[in-house]
């Protein structure tokens, strides 16, 4: 009788589209796993593809990752960038936007791509959203460019965030 109990939870756990919890994701370890104080950006993308020209050097295959989520880019000890796909790219893989970026945060602070000392947690676990800095800067995802007058593999990609120059009232008199 208990074995027919146990074997009837085991399929309604598989029946009831549980068994798509199974794909999981690291959180960072402790030393890792606390507020970032330098410069953040976060930077919403609209696709997977996205995600990965923006982080060109990560091994998405070694790093055992089916998707490409969210990736960190750290150009310095002060200034961490994080690229996460928008809401509806999470969902179609049941990914949570905290865990994401406090994946993603563990990385700022210096935790290695390997992700050494990991804590194993589903993609769909429910967090608390991570402090942030007062200085993040968020900025949206917007629907990919259309190229018209050539394909868009051929296009270069600018960083202008970089070298903007900040808004004077002058710039209004034209």
């Amino acid at each position: 009788m208990k074995k027919l109990l146990l074997s009837s939870i085991a399929a309604l756990f598989l029946a009831t589209g549980t068994a798509h919890a199974r794909m999981l994701t690291s959180l960072p370890p402790a030393e890792y796993d606390k507020p970032y104080e330098g410069e953040l950006t976060i930077r919403r993308l609209a696709t997977e593809q996205e995600i990965r020209n923006a982080c060109p050097k990560v091994n998405w295959q070694a790093n055992f990752q089916s998707h490409a989520t969210a990736c960190s880019l750290v150009p310095s000890s002060t200034r961490c960038d994080i690229f996460i796909v928008n809401d509806r790219a999470l969902k179609a893989v049941d990914m949570n936007y905290n865990v994401a970026l406090r994946h993603e945060l563990g990385h700022c602070k210096g935790w290695p791509g390997d992700h050494k000392g990991g804590k194993k947690v589903f993609i769909d676990v429910l967090v608390a959203m991570p402090k942030l800095p007062p200085s993040t800067k968020e900025l949206p995802a917007y629907p990919p460019a259309v190229c018209v007058t050539e394909p868009c593999e051929n296009r270069e990609t600018k960083d202008i965030w970089s070298t903007a120059r900040p808004f004077q009232i002058k710039d209004l008199k034209r």
